[in-house]
């Protein structure tokens, strides 16, 4: 990504980008609470899906507000305060994938998290090329690249979850057939 930025955007992207990085990774590391690992090991299933993954959104949301402080009290403005927003919007989606990847990696389906993480990435990097190259502006291109891993987490990881669901793990004594959607284990 960074030679796409570097050889079709103009030159203070990927200085941008580079800020855009490091201002949101510590935030959303931090407010990730390494649930991943804490979910997929929890065998005995002690806390229901839908408790990690209500969390995992609060968490995110809560670093999205924390982005957008350090952004109005740091003073960054125009392109450069909305790169950094729009990288934080990109690691909130990533985050929501990832408490998904703990899913799949708790029923061992490694599989998944590797196709999700191929058209997370391939699609991602296809569309940052497209839109830099059409545009010359590269937070259309992260605009894209949010929407293109928003896509992936729906249409991908929820159904990849969401499929098949063993009772004990949405604790409620219920299901659809053998059946849980993604609604079902949040509520």
């Amino acid at each position: 990504m960074l030679v796409v930025i570097a050889k079709l955007a103009p030159a203070e992207s990927v200085g941008q980008f580079a800020l855009g990085l490091a201002v949101t990774a510590p935030v959303v590391m931090f407010a990730n609470l390494q649930l991943r690992a804490v979910q997929s090991t929890d065998m005995s299933g002690q806390y229901a899906f839908g408790q990690y993954l209500r969390l995992r959104f609060f968490t995110s949301t809560l670093a999205l507000a924390v982005i957008s402080a350090i952004v109005l009290i740091s003073g960054y403005r125009g392109e450069t305060a909305y790169i950094i927003l729009g990288i934080g919007g990109l690691k909130a989606v990533e985050s929501m994938s990832d408490l998904l990847y703990g899913r799949m990696q708790q029923r061992e389906d490694m599989y998944g998290i590797a196709r999700s993480l191929m058209l997370r990435g391939l699609g991602a990097l296809a569309l940052l090329l497209c839109v830099v190259l059409l545009t010359g502006q590269l937070l259309a291109g992260i605009v894209a690249m949010i929407i293109w891993w928003a896509a992936v987490l729906v249409l991908h990881d929820v159904v990849a979850v969401s499929g098949g669901l063993p009772e004990e793990v949405t604790n409620r004594g219920q299901t659809n057939h053998g059946q849980s959607t993604i609604w079902d284990l949040v509520c």
